[in-house]
């Protein structure tokens, strides 16, 4: 289209609509070509994440049954020295006690649920899938604030911060989603 001056899109209003419309159309479809670029870029940066707190998980999983025996040693050299008789059968309950105290599969299977679920809506056509994303996010660190409290394990602990510093930045870039 051939520039026009202002003076003629005064003289002439359809001009001067038509120009605000081509101008507007080019504006809309840039803005909409971002956007998408963008939803491209986080869905990809959120998908790293989330393999990088599936295999943080998976070494969870692979260290949890050594965690049983650590707490039947700790609670054994405990019992030795305030000079209480050690009955072994009884030891061995209460660390049998303590370790389904400290069962977390529950934690791992809702965990489990939650990244599949987010994986689905991240994959999914629906546009609007932002607070979706937020709350499965927002869950995923619940479960992996349980499963630290009940590992007592400083090991695991470390491996749960990691979790959630990957999460809580899962849950800043889908609250950029809309």
């Amino acid at each position: 289209m051939d520039q026009i001056s202002p003076q003629e899109a005064q003289l002439n209003p359809a001009i001067f609509e038509k120009e605000i419309e081509t101008v507007w159309n080019k504006a809309s479809k840039a803005w909409l070509i971002m956007k998408e670029q963008e939803g491209r870029a986080l869905t990809q940066d959120i998908f790293s994440r989330l393999k990088i707190i599936d295999q943080e998980l998976k070494k969870i999983e692979k260290e949890l049954p050594e965690l049983a025996k650590e707490h039947l040693v700790k609670l054994s050299k405990r019992m030795e020295e305030l000079k209480f008789t050690i009955d072994i059968e009884q030891l061995k309950k209460e660390a049998a006690l303590q370790a389904d105290r400290d069962d977390v599969t529950e934690e791992m299977i809702r965990r489990k649920s939650h990244m599949q679920q987010m994986n689905q809506y991240l994959k999914s056509a629906e546009k609007s899938v932002g607070r979706t994303l937020d709350f499965l996010a927002q869950e995923m660190g619940r479960e992996v604030g349980t499963l630290m409290a009940k590992a007592g394990s400083s090991k695991i602990a470390q491996r749960a911060v990691k979790i959630k510093s990957e999460i809580e930045k899962i849950r800043e870039q889908v609250q950029n989603i809309e």
